[in-house]
């Protein structure tokens, strides 16, 4: 699911043409980090079941936290992830999505080493996916 994500985050190119390649998992890179960036964290995932057992499928919950020293950049940069999956399904890197779905997003402010502030604006993402 991770690579399935990733790519079709990055095979976007109206998130690339303000990201770069600028998405990872975990964690972005400290230093000499150019923003926008966004950074992707699975928070959960929940295998399905059903009266014949396993069904193959997954309901994982990943937060796409999107970072940028303009919240007018944030806030373009979160409309072109949400314009990516929301209603999603389809086949990325051999990943079989049945359904990207937006559940919450919200907004906050942090301060970088040097005192300027850097928006973020989180998104959480519910996926339905192969196993």
């Amino acid at each position: 699911m991770e690579e399935g994500l990733l790519d079709l985050l990055r095979g976007t190119a109206a998130l690339t043409q303000l990201t770069g390649s600028r998405i990872y998992w975990g964690r972005r890179p400290q230093g000499r980090e150019t923003l926008p960036a966004i950074v992707l964290t699975r928070l959960g995932g929940r295998r399905d079941s059903n009266l014949g057992g396993p069904s193959g499928l997954v309901d994982s919950l990943v937060q796409a936290d999107i970072y940028a020293t303009r919240y007018r950049e944030a806030k373009r940069a979160a409309r072109a992830v949400r314009d990516a999956v929301n209603g999603y399904s389809g086949d990325r890197s051999g990943t079989s999505f049945q359904l990207i779905a937006i559940a919450n997003e919200r907004d906050s402010t942090e301060t970088a080493a040097a005192g300027e502030p850097v928006f973020r604006i989180s998104i959480d993402l519910t996926l339905w996916h192969d196993e």
